[in-house]
């Protein structure tokens, strides 16, 4: 889809009104509830591919010195207006997800976090294992060593069982959507097409963006953090505290340094 527009170029003004922060906040308590197992109390974090900052907004509330990081200028865009609506001082960084620096503040050094965390299957748009396995390098290298990196990523079931029967769409007043899917065995790649009706004026405009993600096998998450110098503590069915099974949909990780 060389015509489409960069995955969140448009969706970012839409995100949160058709509950794109719904699953952020689920995933933050969960963070907390596995910070308490893991007897973790994080003063600072770093949220990658922080999308509109919810997260990153909801550790801040907790006093925790936090830094939201993305690649997409116009989701950026929305969590800042957020943070400073919520009087909440976050900094907040455009760089890649497989190449991020964040230096401390009028020096060389590399920024270190307690926390490390990156939500909602962004992992899963890393589509090679070594842009994967450059992320958890990266990780590794700003995680503190009693830090802990948490994150989710989509399962080949759900790649491949639910993203293409299960089509997202909706609509209010003014704006519709409808994201068809579906999945290639080849490259275990499911690919969505996110298309936007948008009312202006009397006109229904039409508006595309195109997804790819990835799936990986709990095995491979599992050595590839390793060859970065992270081990697997916990593995769990996300949201919950159960091993995942080969039906879960999504998995919760939790890292820290070997």
């Amino acid at each position: 889809m060389p015509n489409a527009p960069l995955p969140y170029q448009f969706l970012a003004k839409y995100y949160d009104k058709i509950g794109g922060d719904r699953f952020s906040t689920l995933m933050v308590e969960y963070t907390f509830r596995l910070l308490k197992r893991a007897r973790v109390k994080p003063k600072t974090a770093l949220d990658l591919c922080c999308g509109t900052g919810t997260a990153a907004c909801l550790f801040s509330k907790k006093k925790i010195q936090t830094t939201g990081l993305d690649r997409s200028p116009e989701m950026l865009k929305v969590a800042r207006a957020k943070a400073r609506k919520q009087n909440l001082k976050i900094d907040f960084v455009r760089q890649d997800l497989t190449s991020f620096k964040i230096f401390e503040k009028g020096g060389h050094a590399l920024k270190t976090f307690d926390l490390i965390t990156c939500f909602f299957d962004s992992l899963n748009y890393l589509l090679t294992e070594d842009d994967l396995l450059k992320c958890f390098n990266t990780v590794q290298e700003h995680l503190n060593p009693d830090g802990l990196f948490i994150f989710d990523m989509n399962t080949t079931y759900m790649l491949k069982y639910i993203w293409p029967k299960g089509l997202n769409s909706g609509c209010r007043d003014n704006y519709a959507w409808v994201w068809p899917a579906w999945y290639d065995e080849k490259t275990r790649t499911a690919d969505l097409d996110a298309f936007f009706f948008i009312k202006e004026g009397k006109i229904w405009q039409r508006y595309q963006e195109h997804h790819t993600e990835r799936a990986y096998s709990n095995n491979v998450i599992k050595k590839l953090l390793k060859r970065s110098g992270l081990e697997t503590k916990y593995l769990y069915h996300c949201l919950r505290f159960r091993r995942p099974t080969s039906k879960s949909r999504r998995v919760a990780v939790v890292a820290q340094k070997i």
